[in-house]
């Protein structure tokens, strides 16, 4: 529970234990989405600071002649991230793929 000033508040989601953001990944947006992929890519992503948890992220695919990255979804936003972590594809026998996290960390100096 926290406190908004008024009320007691469920806690948030990305929201620790003192009410505050916990640096955890919020979203992942691709800027690119990659040509040639037969099978869905493994995502891979930095690891946070010392002490925090690690985030992970799954690719979803279109079948498509083109093969493209469809979208990437948060699957666990981890926590004690003090900036965005580096995102890579791997696998799946396609190229160019490029997922991106912008500012979408739950921390209020990176917003």
């Amino acid at each position: 529970m926290c406190w908004d000033g008024s009320h007691q508040i469920p806690l948030p989601a990305g929201y620790g234990p003192n009410c505050a953001p916990d640096g955890s990944l919020a979203t992942i947006t691709l800027t690119n989405p990659g040509t040639g992929y037969t099978a869905t890519p493994t995502v891979t992503l930095s690891a946070p600071p010392a002490g925090g948890v690690q985030a992970t992220v799954t690719a979803n695919t279109t079948l498509t002649p083109n093969g493209i990255v469809q979208s990437a979804a948060v699957i666990a936003g981890g926590a004690g991230y003090t900036s965005a972590p580096t995102v890579t594809l791997s696998g799946g026998g396609g190229s160019g793929g490029q997922p991106q996290l912008r500012r979408l960390l739950r921390q209020p100096e990176l917003q």
